[in-house]
C-alpha cells in the first residue's frame, strides 16, 4: 500500500458533499479501512449516554459484543474517541508511524463531519418546531423528560394569562390550576399511552375548563421532549353532559311504560284473564318480545348515561376468573348442547386470581362472546384465553370466527354507537352500544384493550386487568 493511496482516501472523504448522511460516511471510511489500511476487523460504534446505540462492523463473528471488545483489545489496533463514539480498526501486523498519522486526520474528518451532520440536524429539527409554532392554531407547550416547561407558543400565553417568562420556570405537572387528578394523569405521562387525547381538567379565570392534549415526542435543541398540542373541549363537553341527561331521563319515562306493558304480556301468555286463541297467543308473544327488545335497549342507554356522567362505580376485589367465565358460558349450555355454538376455554395456565369488579367483568365478557355469536353467520366458535404479562397484569384473549371487521372501521368499533357496516347488513337490531360499555368498564378498572380482525376469518378482543 502506498502513500498515495492513503492519502487519496484522506481527500476523498475531505471532499464529500454536505447532503452525505452518517450512514454513508461511515460505510465510506470502513470500506477505506479494509481496502486502504488492510483492516481485517474494523468498528464505528456510535454511542448515546455513554451506550452503543448504533454499529457499524466488519469481521466481527455473529453475536459478538463488539462494544465489549473493542473496550478490552490492545494489540495491533487504532483505536480512537470520535464526537459520541469511537472509530477502531485491527489488522493481523502492527500499523505503520505514516499509517496511524493517517488514521488519526481520517478520524478527525470523521468527527469533523459527524460534528456538522449533528449541527445540521438540530437546525432542522429548530425550523420544523417553528413551523409548528406558526402554523397551528391551538396552544402548544413543549417539555423535557423532567417535564419543565422549554417553549410556548403565543396563544398559550394569551389563554394562560402568564408572561413567557413565568411559563418558562415551572414544571408542568406541578401547575397549581390543573386539577389534582389531571396533575397526576400528566406526571405518569398518560398523553403517550393512550390512542385518544388525554382529557385534563384545569381553572383559568375562575372558569373549570376541560383540555384535550395531543402529544408526539421531537428532539429540541438536541435533546429528547414532549411537543404537547391542547385544545378546549370545554363546550362540547357540556354538550355531551346535557346529552347524556337527555338520554337518562327519557329512557327512565321510557322504561315505565314497557315494564308495564311486559306485564300486561305476560298476564295475557299465561291466561290469567281468559284463554287466548292461538293467533293472538302468537301475536302478543311478538308484542312481549319487541317490549322486551326496547327494554334491553332502554338499560343499554341508561348504562351509557351512567358512565358519560363517570357515575359507574366499580367495586374491586379478588376474585379467581375461571369460575365466572365458566357461569357466562353455563348461560349459553342450552345453545351449546344443541351444537349451535361452540366455546372452548383454552389456556396453559391454572386459574388466577384478578383485581376487579366481578359483576362488572362479567358484563365484559357476555358482551363479547355475545358479539361473537350475533356476528357469525354459522356455527359460532368462540375461544376464550388468558396469559400473564410480567407477573402484573393478565392479559385475556376472546376470539371469533365471525364476519370480522374492515380496517378501515377498527378504530371507531369502541365509540358509542359506532356499527361497522358489514355488521348492521347482518343485524339491525343492535345498538352499537356493546363495546363501548366494554371499553369504559375495562378503562375503569385500569386496565387496556384492542383487537385484530380481519374480514370473512373473525375478530380477537384483547384487554387486560391488574393481577391480584
Amino acid at each position: 500500500m502506498s502513500s498515495s493511496s492513503e492519502l487519496s482516501v484522506l481527500y476523498e472523504i475531505a471532499s464529500l458533499p454536505f447532503e452525505t448522511t452518517e450512514s454513508k460516511i461511515c460505510e465510506l471510511v470502513m470500506d477505506k479501512l479494509i481496502r486502504v489500511f488492510l483492516a481485517n476487523r474494523c468498528a464505528i460504534i456510535k454511542l448515546l449516554n455513554k451506550k452503543p446505540v448504533k454499529n457499524y462492523t466488519y469481521g466481527f463473528k455473529s453475536g459478538t459484543d463488539v462494544y465489549k471488545f473493542i473496550q478490552q483489545k490492545e494489540d495491533h489496533v487504532f483505536k480512537y474517541p470520535l464526537t459520541n463514539g469511537i472509530l477502531f480498526a485491527e489488522k493481523k501486523v502492527p500499523f505503520t508511524a505514516k499509517q496511524l498519522k493517517y488514521l488519526i486526520i481520517l478520524a478527525d474528518r470523521l468527527n469533523e463531519i459527524l460534528l456538522m451532520l449533528v449541527a445540521k440536524k438540530l437546525e432542522q429539527e429548530s425550523k420544523d418546531i417553528k413551523t409548528i409554532f406558526k402554523t397551528i392554531p391551538d396552544p402548544l407547550i413543549i417539555i423535557d423528560e423532567q417535564h419543565k416547561v422549554l417553549e410556548v407558543n403565543q396563544k398559550t400565553l394569551d389563554m394562560t394569562h402568564f408572561s413567557k417568562k413565568e411559563a418558562l420556570s415551572t414544571i408542568f405537572h406541578e401547575r397549581k390550576e390543573i386539577s389534582p387528578e389531571s396533575r397526576q394523569a400528566i406526571k405518569e405521562e398518560r398523553f403517550l399511552n393512550s390512542k385518544n387525547p388525554l382529557e385534563i381538567y384545569t381553572t383559568l379565570d375562575n372558569q373549570l375548563m376541560c383540555l384535550e392534549i395531543n402529544a408526539t415526542k421531537v428532539k429540541f435543541k438536541g435533546k429528547n421532549a414532549f411537543l404537547l398540542i391542547f385544545r378546549d373541549v370545554t363546550k362540547r363537553k357540556e354538550i355531551d353532559r346535557l346529552k347524556s341527561e337527555f338520554i337518562s331521563l327519557t329512557s327512565h319515562q321510557l322504561r315505565t311504560p314497557a315494564s308495564g306493558i311486559k306485564w300486561m304480556c305476560e298476564l295475557l301468555i299465561k291466561g290469567r284473564v281468559g284463554k287466548l286463541k292461538p293467533k293472538q297467543q302468537d301475536l302478543v308473544g311478538d308484542i312481549n318480545k319487541f317490549n322486551g327488545r326496547m327494554i334491553r335497549l332502554i338499560d343499554e342507554l341508561l348504562n351509557v348515561a351512567v358512565i358519560q356522567n363517570k357515575k359507574t362505580k366499580v367495586l374491586k376485589a379478588k376474585f379467581p376468573i375461571r369460575p365466572l367465565i365458566t357461569e357466562v358460558i353455563n348461560d349459553k349450555i342450552k345453545l351449546i348442547k344443541k351444537g349451535k355454538i361452540k366455546i372452548n376455554l383454552i389456556t396453559k395456565l391454572k386459574d388466577i386470581k384478578v383485581y376487579a369488579d366481578r359483576e362488572k367483568m362479567r358484563q365484559v365478557f357476555e358482551n363479547l362472546i355475545d358479539n361473537g355469536i350475533k356476528y357469525s353467520e354459522k356455527n359460532p366458535s368462540i375461544n376464550i384465553g388468558w396469559k400473564i404479562n410480567n407477573k402484573k397484569e393478565v392479559e385475556f384473549k376472546i376470539s371469533d370466527n365471525g364476519i370480522g371487521i374492515p380496517k378501515t372501521e377498527q378504530s371507531e368499533v369502541f365509540n358509542a354507537f359506532f356499527r361497522a357496516k358489514n355488521a348492521a347488513k347482518l343485524d339491525v337490531t343492535r345498538s352499537g352500544l356493546g363495546l363501548y360499555v366494554v371499553k369504559t368498564i375495562i378503562t375503569a378498572l385500569k386496565g387496556r384493550i384492542w383487537l385484530k380482525s380481519e374480514v370473512g376469518k373473525g375478530t380477537t378482543f384483547y384487554f387486560t386487568l391488574p393481577m391480584a
